[in-house]
């Protein structure tokens, strides 16, 4: 896993995706210390993750090419949030059995969460095309509405959907206005930044759905609530 996350940060893979020869990674690469190459070459090599013929580097094993693949972007999410996010509970964990601070970190990896939170898509997206689909008006409040995708699942389930994305992290914010223009929505939903629990004026219900997905862990336990569950007012 520690050698793909590198491989993958570095590029290395995307180069490989065509096999390359020593000289022209340092060149694609921009490399500046060889030597790292090829101790990273050396382990790739060693995981057989990656092999090497006539001199020219290829990526052999499934691992690094279902990475580089067109569905390989979940993959890639979780490899470096295990690598990063959440290695650190292991890697602190003495110092903070023995009472030192436990960190808050959600306000730096906003954009990680939502890059992870992909995983969920599959499930997300079906359950929320079936809500919303032959429904008019369907007006959408997505709260860490991410990337933005279950606002275009609503869309493509219903075209008479329009709505609201909120998130409580700019660049992620950024990310989903990135997106919604890129795929036309822009007249059909509007992303603000902001705490829901402080929502911002220009968020003005009302709406026909609500949707928080994967984002209890920005709550203290103390301003958490029971969950209720109301099938005819499709609260979840």
């Amino acid at each position: 896993m520690h050698f793909i996350f590198a491989a993958y940060e570095s590029g290395l893979l995307k180069a490989l995706t065509t096999p390359c020869d020593r000289q022209t990674l340092i060149e694609k690469l921009g490399i500046k210390r060889p030597d790292l190459l090829d101790a990273l070459l050396d382990v790739g090599l060693a995981t057989k993750e990656l092999a090497i013929k006539n001199e020219r580097f290829f990526i052999s094993r499934k691992r690094s090419k279902a990475i580089m693949n067109d569905k390989g972007d979940i993959l890639a999410a979780m490899i470096h949030a295990n690598i990063t996010y959440y290695s650190d509970a292991y890697r602190h964990a003495t110092y903070r059995m023995q009472g030192g601070e436990l960190g808050d970190y959600l306000d730096q990896i906003g954009d990680l969460v939502a890059w992870f939170s992909r995983i969920g898509e599959p499930i997300i997206k079906d359950f929320i095309a079936s809500i919303v689909a032959g429904k008019n008006p369907m007006r959408i409040l997505d709260v860490g509405c991410g990337s933005g995708v279950f606002l275009q699942s609503a869309y493509n389930a219903n075209q008479n959907a329009t709505g609201i994305g909120l998130d409580i992290d700019e660049a992620v914010v950024q990310q989903a206005k990135d997106n919604i223009a890129a795929w036309r929505l822009k007249d059909r939903f509007d992303i603000f930044h902001g705490d829901i629990r402080h929502s911002p004026e220009k968020i003005v219900g009302p709406f026909d759905l609500i949707n928080l997905f994967n984002i209890l862990y920005y709550f203290h336990e103390k301003d958490r609530i029971e969950p209720k569950l109301c099938t005819n007012d499709m609260i979840f």
